[in-house]
């Protein structure tokens, strides 16, 4: 059965849910042949061979990623998305946009500690929905948002200043934070990210049916 992207996505999906593990070695089997091997950075990914995959969990958004044990000790992360759909423009603009804000939402985490252990900050109005708002009130696109692309460890930022405190001042305005319990957070986060995945899977058959 030859697996679709977005079929695909979704079992990387379902492996990150799973919290802080080593990687089965199934799933070490199915990330290693079906997608971090198409990275376009994976030569420097991978150095001198992988001795196992991680899943951790880290950042602002407590959230779950892939990292690479290598035989030499060194480690890396890498992204399922960019393996398999390349950098585009638009992830990298709302990577950014993330970045430009993180420390209001720091301010919010510091100032209103979590009723319980365990639980996830976040967005009462969708986060994608206050960026949207704003793109469409200074008239641009996201790919027409300049952005400075650094290195892995460092933050990528907009590249005009005058833009990123447009942006969060609107978003200071705009958002309203509240505390979910992890399990209602993942399920919010889940439905909205099987409905893309559903979407995106139609627009490829779609695509080769044309």
């Amino acid at each position: 059965m030859t697996l679709t992207k977005a079929m695909k996505k979704l079992r990387c999906q379902q492996i990150l849910r799973r919290g802080a593990h080593q990687v089965a070695e199934d799933d070490r089997l199915f990330l290693m042949s079906e997608v971090f091997h198409l990275h376009p950075d994976w030569p420097d990914k991978m150095g001198a061979g992988i001795d196992r995959i991680e899943v951790r969990i880290g950042g602002v958004y407590k959230s779950s990623a892939f990292w690479l044990v290598r035989v030499d000790g060194s480690e890396v992360d890498i992204s399922y998305k960019v393996s398999l759909d390349g950098v585009r423009v638009a992830a990298v603009f709302v990577g950014a946009a993330r970045n430009e804000v993180s420390g209001q939402t720091l301010e919010w985490r510091r100032n209103n500690p979590a009723p319980a252990e365990g639980m996830h900050c976040d967005h009462v109005y969708p986060f994608d929905a206050i960026l949207k708002e704003w793109l469409e009130t200074v008239g641009l696109q996201a790919e027409e948002v300049a952005v400075i692309k650094q290195r892995v460890g460092h933050s990528d930022l907009f590249f005009s200043r005058d833009l990123a405190v447009s942006w969060q001042r609107f978003h200071r305005k705009k958002a309203a934070y509240q505390w979910l319990a992890a399990a209602e957070n993942v399920a919010k986060s889940n439905k909205a990210e099987l409905d893309w995945l559903a979407s995106y899977d139609a627009e490829e058959r779609r695509q080769r049916a044309a």
